[in-house]
């Protein structure tokens, strides 16, 4: 009887330790480029490029592309509650023109954006990096702490920038089947 009573004990402490866990799947997303070149007849930097089936981010000498994402997040948790938030990304698409690695940098945007009117003279300000991470091209990253971002939505959306550094990083997007999503444990 001590035994089974043992047992009990340890799977109620097991259940009671357990952390619950959430996900925040992708629900718009789109590709600026903040260039002089032109986007069929018009600048890209006045140009709306959702609807695309990938997206490059890339922050180059000449070239600055940014993907910028929308998470809605599930309606039924307490954002004070959050104990930990990861992005994660599908792998790349493509392999980097010099490199065989990329650098993500993530921010959070300072407000919410229409992904089928946005352009880059429209999108929201991107704040301060809130994660980071490196992987090989062709391979996912690993998952990127956006915590702070998913304790303050905006109106239950998490939006980020996505910029890449060493090499461009091309993604499939929300059109193209992307699985990004957002990785959600609570307390």
């Amino acid at each position: 009887m001590k035994f089974f009573a043992a047992i009990v004990s340890l799977v109620a402490a097991s259940a009671a330790g357990a952390k619950t866990t959430h996900t925040a799947p992708l629900n718009k997303d789109v590709g600026l480029v903040y260039t002089n070149m032109k986007c069929g007849s018009d600048p890209c930097s006045q140009t709306n490029l959702h609807g695309q089936t990938s997206y490059m981010a890339y922050l180059g000498n000449k070239d600055f592309r940014r993907i910028i994402m929308g998470f809605e997040m599930p309606k039924n948790i307490d954002q004070s509650k959050i104990k930990s938030c990861s992005l994660m990304m599908p792998a790349s698409l493509q392999a980097g023109s010099t490199a065989n690695y990329y650098n993500l940098i993530v921010r959070p945007l300072n407000s919410d954006f229409d992904a089928e009117t946005v352009t880059p003279m429209t999108a929201p300000g991107a704040g301060d990096v809130i994660g980071q991470t490196t992987a090989n091209d062709g391979t996912p990253p690993p998952p990127i702490d956006v915590t702070s971002a998913c304790r303050n939505p905006n109106d239950g959306i998490v939006d980020l920038a996505i910029d890449a550094t060493g090499a461009p990083a091309q993604f499939p997007s929300l059109a193209g089947g992307s699985n990004a999503h957002l990785m959600i444990v609570m307390e």
